[in-house]
C-alpha cells in the first residue's frame, strides 16, 4: 500500500475475479485507489489477461508516476512497470526472474530500484 502525497488516496493491490474471453473465471491481482474522504474506490490498473499486478509505489516528488510489479502468471517472471498517471503511458523498465521486484522510486524519482538492488533509469519516461 502507498498513499498519495496529500494523504487523500490509498493505492493498493487487490485480487479480482474476472472472466476473459477464452477462459473461465480467473483471479488476477490489480491496482486500486481508495479515496479516504469519500470511500470511493477507483481502478488504476485493471486486471490483465495472463498477468498479476501488485506492489504499487508512487513517485516521491509527486503523484504523476507509479511503479509496480507485473508478474506473468504462467512463468512467474516479473516486469518492473512505470506508468505515467497523467498521460496514461506505460512501459517496462526492467525484469526480475522467478520472483517479484517490490519496486520503488529513488528520492528524486530519477530511477526505480527493486529488491535485487538494480536501478532502472527514467529517461524513457520523460524524466
Amino acid at each position: 500500500m502507498h498513499s498519495t502525497a496529500d494523504g487523500q488516496t490509498l493505492i493498493y493491490a487487490a485480487v479480482s475475479s474476472i472472466r476473459f474471453s477464452k477462459q473461465g473465471t480467473v483471479q488476477r491481482w490489480s491496482i486500486f485507489g481508495l479515496d479516504l474522504a469519500s470511500g470511493n474506490i477507483s481502478m488504476i490498473v485493471p486486471p490483465l489477461e495472463g498477468f498479476n499486478t501488485g506492489n504499487p509505489s508512487l513517485g516521491r516528488t509527486n503523484n504523476r508516476f507509479l511503479t509496480l510489479d507485473a508478474e506473468e502468471a504462467s512463468s512467474g517472471n516479473n516486469a518492473i512497470i512505470v506508468a505515467d498517471l497523467f498521460t496514461g503511458e506505460v512501459g517496462a523498465v526492467g525484469t526480475v526472474v522467478g520472483g517479484v521486484g517490490y519496486p520503488c522510486f529513488t528520492g528524486n524519482d530519477s530511477a526505480v530500484v527493486s529488491r535485487a538492488g538494480v536501478a532502472y533509469g527514467m529517461r524513457e519516461h520523460g524524466r
